[in-house]
């Protein structure tokens, strides 16, 4: 699981956080409503992954990216 902490987003709401494999493949979308979000990555395999947090126009307001090994 990945935690994700979103506590320079509190004053945004509806905020959607997507996940992309090396290829650019969305692999999950998710809504964030809380400050603390628990993200189950048990199912991918390892490699780099890219997120985007959106607000509720669809812009992007962070982005970055994380590797999973194991």
């Amino acid at each position: 699981h990945i935690n994700l902490t979103l506590k320079s987003y509190k004053s945004i709401t509806d905020v959607y956080l997507k996940l992309f494999d090396i290829t650019g493949r969305e692999v999950s979308t998710k809504k964030i409503n809380a400050d603390i979000t628990c993200i189950d990555i048990s199912s991918f395999n390892n490699g780099c992954y890219f997120f985007k947090l959106l607000n509720s126009k669809g812009e992007t307001i962070n982005r970055g990216n994380f590797i999973i090994t194991r």
